[in-house]
């Protein structure tokens, strides 16, 4: 299997965990990433969260999606309405939250970013684009970003 197909296989595990989590309490277990083929490479396990304390309601929306970034790019200060996972495909991205030092999310790895929390974000690169497959789940409707100023 190839890095890219074996990439979109480990993307398609996680959008099933992020499914799973969403249509159970976001403060419960989520369970494991392949229970009926333990031991198997094919899935690969990027990330494995809980989330407490989440204001969504009793139905979610989800949306699966990419973004590119221009080297050097940077998205103004905002928050999200529901929980956003990122998978980096190409290059890295930082993410800055108040009170935190910035966490860099390179190629291949991946992060959850809480809802209502303020932030930015950016492509540390000043040569190369940053591409992020983004699995948001929100109550209905939900505009993906609120600007904080």
């Amino acid at each position: 299997m190839t890095g890219s197909k074996r990439a979109v296989g480990a993307l398609f595990a996680l959008l099933v965990v992020g499914l799973s989590a969403a249509s159970t309490s976001l403060g419960q277990a989520q369970g494991e990433l392949s229970p009926t083929r333990q031991g198997s490479d094919a899935f690969q396990g990027l990330l494995d969260q809980t989330i407490e304390g989440s204001r969504l309601g009793s139905r979610q929306e989800v949306r699966v999606f990419t973004t590119i970034l221009a080297p050097g790019e940077k998205v103004e200060r905002h928050y999200h309405p529901g929980i956003v996972t990122f998978y980096v495909l190409e290059g890295s991205f930082t993410v800055e939250f108040p009170g935190q030092l910035p966490k860099t999310v390179t190629m291949g790895h991946a992060m959850v970013e809480p809802p209502y929390v303020p932030h930015t974000g950016y492509n540390p690169s000043a040569t190369e684009r940053a591409k992020l497959l983004n699995i948001y789940v929100s109550n209905p409707g939900a505009p993906f970003m609120v600007a904080v100023h």
